[in-house]
């Protein structure tokens, strides 16, 4: 008896398969098309490092049509003293009607052969059964997902009304202040936002990457194209700098908006060397700072 996997056929997706890789990842996860058009356009045709990628990932197709795909990143890393181009996945998706049926596993197996080294920072809890059972192994558990009390403010004054929420607002900050004095803030450095990665970020990275076996490459040709040049969404950069005017850590962030006065900071990235705490933890307190003053 003939079955779904008789009728498909699968292979590497490419420049040409995007629009159909569009239609389907818009479909499937009802996002809209131009939204998801954007992406495709900076993270995939336009990516510099996808030449260490073969194509855009793996797709299986029923006849004329894209019925799964598991596309690939090219991301460079740094994997125990030297540069390399690693293979992310990322839109693992099939559509309604072949869900449960295998195409998710088999997507999983054949996108090894897209990079020799082939992964992902985050994947969904169903994703990681598909992942795992593909052959893929765990690094660390959990996500890594923290959070922290910037300001009572903003919150207060969506309950209370500008006038005594806003009061009232600020005095709780004052404790949050506090909290922030206790945690230590180092003197001796110059906090600001940037607007473009110079060599100072590649002086850190040469000097940083070895305190870490593996992890992304950060330079300044990486960080200008991922976050200045072809952003998917809006995306801050902040320095700090010592008195010589070395740099020591930046961190990268968005701004999440929930309502008209509701909005959270996500931390994207926040690097220096890695036991460089005083300059580590003195920009935490910093972001706090700047995130409290913009209303977050």
């Amino acid at each position: 008896m003939a079955t779904i996997a008789d009728s498909i056929h699968w292979d590497f997706f490419d420049r040409q398969h995007v629009p159909e890789s569009i239609e389907l990842v818009s479909n499937v996860f009802h996002m809209d098309t131009r939204i998801v058009a954007d992406w495709f356009q900076k993270r995939m045709v336009d990516n510099p490092y996808q030449h260490g990628v073969r194509g855009f990932g793996v797709g299986a197709w029923a006849g004329s049509q894209l019925v799964a795909e598991y596309g690939v990143l090219g991301q460079p890393w740094w994997l125990e003293g030297r540069e390399i181009i690693a293979g992310f996945g990322t839109n693992w998706v099939v559509r309604s009607e072949y869900q449960g049926k295998g195409l998710g596993n088999e997507l999983g197996r054949r996108a090894l052969a897209c990079a020799p080294i082939i992964g992902a920072t985050w994947t969904g809890v169903q994703t990681q059964g598909m992942m795992k059972k593909a052959g893929y192994l765990p690094l660390a558990p959990g996500n890594d997902s923290f959070r922290t009390r910037v300001s009572f403010r903003q919150s207060l004054i969506k309950r209370l009304g500008t006038l005594v929420g806003g009061a009232t607002g600020s005095a709780f900050d004052l404790s949050l202040r506090l909290r922030e004095i206790r945690w230590g803030r180092s003197s001796g450095f110059h906090f600001e936002l940037v607007d473009r990665c110079d060599g100072r970020f590649d002086d850190l990275w040469e000097s940083a990457r070895n305190d870490y076996r593996s992890c992304l490459v950060r330079t300044s040709a990486y960080l200008n194209w991922r976050v200045f040049d072809a952003p998917t969404r809006p995306l801050h950069v902040a320095s700090l700098s010592d008195r010589d005017g070395r740099l020591r850590a930046f961190s990268v962030w968005h701004v999440q908006s929930f309502d008209a006065n509701i909005r959270m900071a996500v931390l994207r990235d926040l690097f220096g060397g890695a036991n460089d705490e005083a300059a580590l933890r003195t920009l935490l307190v910093e972001l706090i700072g700047h995130w409290r003053e913009v209303g977050i």
